[in-house]
């Protein structure tokens, strides 16, 4: 089911970008040793990220479900994990965001050794977020969404596309 999220604010614009900012400086040497050289694209990707992070966070607040907020904390990239970005009492939020219109379909892309892929925990909800004018999301299980191969072949990820959702 699609749930529409609203817009977000100016300041959470702001605070978003200063926090990818941080984060792609801090960890530049781990994305360049991932293939991720280009910083600009880095801190565009943890920027939108981010931005869908609150979004659901403020969803989730607005239906009195009364989740962890938004972790803002820069990490040494030793000590990042797939930890859920959100938390609802014993259920792990993981939020994944892709951008409306950009020129592949809307999908989501994971590690092959994400946890949340390797062992399909029902504690374990996407929130699979598609940022525009417009913003909505997908509330699913991973064992409710169709694995797929990313189109760019290049990519050694594990995808699943909006249109696959039901």
């Amino acid at each position: 089911m699609k749930i529409e999220l609203r817009k977000p604010t100016q300041y959470e614009q702001r605070i978003c970008k200063v926090f990818a900012e941080e984060c792609a400086v801090s960890n530049s040497q781990e994305y360049s040793r991932r293939n991720q050289g280009n910083l600009e694209k880095v801190i565009q990707d943890i920027y939108y990220g981010k931005i869908a992070e609150v979004l659901v966070h403020d969803y989730l607040v607005s239906k009195r479900k009364n989740p962890s907020a938004p972790d803002f904390m820069i990490y040494d990239s030793r000590t990042k994990s797939f930890d859920a970005d959100i938390k609802v009492h014993t259920t792990n939020i993981h939020v994944k965001s892709c951008i409306d219109g950009s020129s592949f379909p809307n999908s989501w892309l994971f590690q092959p050794n994400d946890p949340i892929i390797k062992n399909k925990s029902d504690d374990d909800i996407l929130a699979l977020v598609v940022l525009s004018n417009k913003p909505y999301m997908y509330f699913r299980t991973i064992k409710q969404s169709k694995l797929s191969k990313p189109l760019k072949a290049s990519l050694d990820k594990v995808a699943i596309y909006e249109r696959d959702i039901p």
